[in-house]
């Protein structure tokens, strides 16, 4: 029975290649979550008295507990603003920052995002398209997010939309254009799908399947009867 042999060199290879495959996203993905767990750790503690932190009465540390209790602090907040008395610190808050000339349009612009994303009827990011971005012949993936705003429909001529075009590999910065709605291209496929995208250089995404990842020659001690 005739059984392909590769080189060594070409064998340790595939065997690096196959290990960088299955551990490169969980290392990737197990460093960011403790990122945002450390951060939040840091944070916590240098804002709330040691007497309100567990690990002060703990002989070791918890990771997480910063994120736990910033949770938990939202939470409150939350809760404590469906009330009355919530309600009116709050609106009296906004009364005070509206009185600030700088502070006031920083915060106003800030909650109108907030709002928006997160309200429940909100349809950010509505369609994913493509648009003639930077230059004509030159396509950019973006997002549409609504209509011109009624201050610049004056100065279009017909009706424009909005469409943010996002950087890679960072996709929370980019570009704010207002494109004629006949020259976008609107994309069938999901917004986790064109982050996918851009977060991968346009290599993951899109909606289609993936090519096949580079044939891995099994070693011979692992082969089966029918591989051989």
């Amino acid at each position: 029975m005739h059984h392909s042999r590769q080189p060594l060199g070409a064998r340790l290879r595939n065997w690096l290649l196959a290990g960088m495959i299955v551990t490169a996203p969980l290392l990737i993905t197990a460093y960011v979550v403790w990122q945002v767990v450390d951060f939040f750790d840091g944070w916590m503690n240098s804002i709330l008295p040691s007497q309100w932190n567990p690990e002060t009465y703990l002989p070791f540390s918890l990771p997480g507990v910063g994120l736990l209790m910033a949770m938990a602090i939202l939470v409150l907040i939350g809760w404590s603003t469906a009330g009355l008395i919530g309600r009116t610190v709050v609106r009296w808050g906004e009364l005070l920052l509206a009185r600030m000339p700088v502070v006031r349009s920083i915060h106003a612009t800030l909650k109108q995002l907030f709002e928006t994303l997160f309200a429940q009827q909100a349809k950010a990011f509505r369609d994913v398209v493509m648009v003639e971005f930077p230059t004509t012949g030159q396509w950019s993936v973006g997002f549409m997010t609504g209509e011109a705003p009624g201050a610049l429909v004056d100065e279009l001529e017909g009706p424009h939309v909005s469409v943010f075009v996002p950087l890679t590999p960072n996709p929370t910065s980019g570009f704010i254009i207002f494109v004629p709605r006949s020259r976008i291209k609107v994309l069938a496929i999901t917004v986790d799908e064109a982050f996918k995208l851009i977060l991968s250089f346009g290599i993951v995404g899109g909606g289609r399947t993936p090519p096949p990842s580079p044939a891995i020659e099994e070693p011979e001690s692992i082969r089966t009867p029918e591989q051989v």
